[in-house]
C-alpha cells in the first residue's frame, strides 16, 4: 500500500506540466499515437482480447509460412516479404544472380499493391476486433491465395498473386494490431522477441527483483511480448514445414489449406461481431467521445495560451503608456 500511495503522489501534475501536455495535444499525430497506445494497453490487459490476438496471430503466421513454402517449391521465389526480392533486383542487374530484373521488381510491387488494397478496405487502424470489415478482407485473402490453383498453367503469375495476398495479409495485421504484429515475415518478430528478452534479463540483473509497481508493469508487457512473438515465430516455421510436406503430396492444392484457415477466421470474426454487437457499438462510441475530449483539451489549451499572450501584450502596452506619461 505505501508504494501505491507513493506512486499516486508522484503522478501529481503541475500547471507547467499541464501546459506542456496541452501543447502536445495540439498535434494531431500525438493524439493519434496516444489513442493507439491506449488501445494496445487495453488489449494487453483484456484476457479475451489477448486470446484473440494470440490465436489469430498464430493462425495467420501458419498460413504465411505455408504460402511462402509453396511459393518457393513451385516458383523458386519467396513471396511473403520484399527484402529478398529487393536484393534480387540489384543482384540480377549486375549478373550476380540468374534471372531477369522485372520479376523481383514486380513481386515487390505486388506486395505493395496488396497493402494498398488493405488500406482501401480498412482506412483506419484499430486494435479492437469487430471494428473493421476484417471478415470481408479475410474472404478476399482466401480467394487470392487459392487463385494459383486455377492459374497453374500461366507460369509465374501464381507467385505474383501470392505476393499480393501476403501484402494484403500484412496490411491486415498492421491495421488490426496497431503495428504490433507482423505475420508474413519474421524479421520484426525476431527483433521484438530479442528486445523483450534482453529487457527482462537487464531488469532482473540491475534491480534484483526489487521492482517498483511500474517495473512489474513493464515486466508483464515484455513477458507477454515474448510469449506472443515466440508463438508467431513457431507458427511461421511450423507452417513452412507443413506447407513443404503437403506440397510434396498435393502440389498447388496445398494452398487450399491456408485458404480454409482464412475462411475459418472470417467466420469466427463474423460470429463474434454478431454476438458482441452492443458491446462493440458502445466501445466505438467511447472511443469517439475520448477523441473529442482530446481535441477539446487541445482547443482549450490553445485558447488559454492565446489569452495569456494577449494579457502579456496588453500589460506591456500599459507599462509603455505609463512610462510615456511620466
Amino acid at each position: 500500500m505505501p508504494s501505491t500511495l507513493q506512486r499516486s503522489e508522484s503522478l501529481m501534475i503541475s500547471d507547467e506540466a499541464m501546459g506542456s501536455i496541452g501543447e502536445a495535444l495540439d498535434s494531431r499525430h500525438f493524439r493519434a499515437a496516444l489513442q493507439d497506445r491506449l488501445a494496445v494497453l487495453e488489449a494487453i490487459s483484456n484476457n479475451s482480447e489477448k486470446i484473440g490476438v494470440h490465436v489469430s496471430g498464430l493462425t495467420l503466421a501458419i498460413c504465411a509460412g505455408m504460402v511462402n513454402a509453396v511459393a518457393f517449391a513451385k516458383f523458386s521465389t519467396y513471396v511473403s516479404h520484399v527484402s529478398g526480392s529487393s536484393t534480387a533486383i540489384g543482384l540480377r542487374q549486375f549478373g550476380d544472380q540468374p534471372g531477369d530484373v522485372p520479376t523481383p521488381a514486380l513481386l515487390v510491387l505486388d506486395f505493395i499493391i496488396g497493402s494498398t488494397l488493405c488500406g482501401l478496405l480498412i482506412p483506419k487502424a484499430t486494435l479492437k476486433i469487430g471494428k473493421a470489415p476484417y471478415s470481408s478482407v479475410l474472404m478476399i485473402l482466401a480467394l487470392i491465395m487459392a487463385s494459383p490453383i486455377v492459374l497453374r498453367g500461366h507460369g509465374i503469375l501464381g507467385a505474383h498473386l501470392l505476393a499480393l495476398g501476403c501484402g494484403l495479409q500484412n496490411g491486415l495485421c498492421s491495421s488490426w494490431s496497431g503495428n504490433v504484429i507482423r505475420t508474413t515475415h519474421m524479421t520484426g518478430t525476431g527483433t521484438d522477441l530479442g528486445l523483450a528478452i534482453g529487457r527482462i534479463i537487464a531488469r532482473f540483473l540491475t534491480k534484483c527483483r526489487n521492482f517498483a509497481p511500474e517495473d512489474w508493469e513493464e515486466h508483464t508487457a515484455d513477458r507477454n511480448k515474448v510469449i506472443l512473438m515466440s508463438l508467431l515465430l513457431a507458427g511461421f516455421i511450423g507452417g513452412a514445414c507443413l506447407g513443404s510436406i503437403a506440397y510434396n503430396a498435393f502440389k498447388l492444392w496445398t494452398l487450399l489449406m491456408p485458404s480454409g484457415l482464412y475462411c475459418s477466421l472470417a467466420l469466427v470474426h463474423d460470429l463474434y461481431v454478431h454476438s458482441q454487437g452492443d458491446t462493440i457499438q458502445q466501445s466505438v462510441a467511447l472511443e469517439s467521445q475520448f477523441e473529442r475530449q482530446l481535441s477539446g483539451a487541445s482547443e482549450f489549451q490553445r485558447q488559454k495560451s492565446g489569452q495569456s499572450k494577449q494579457d502579456k501584450l496588453l500589460g506591456s502596452i500599459q507599462e509603455d503608456s505609463a512610462l510615456a506619461a511620466a
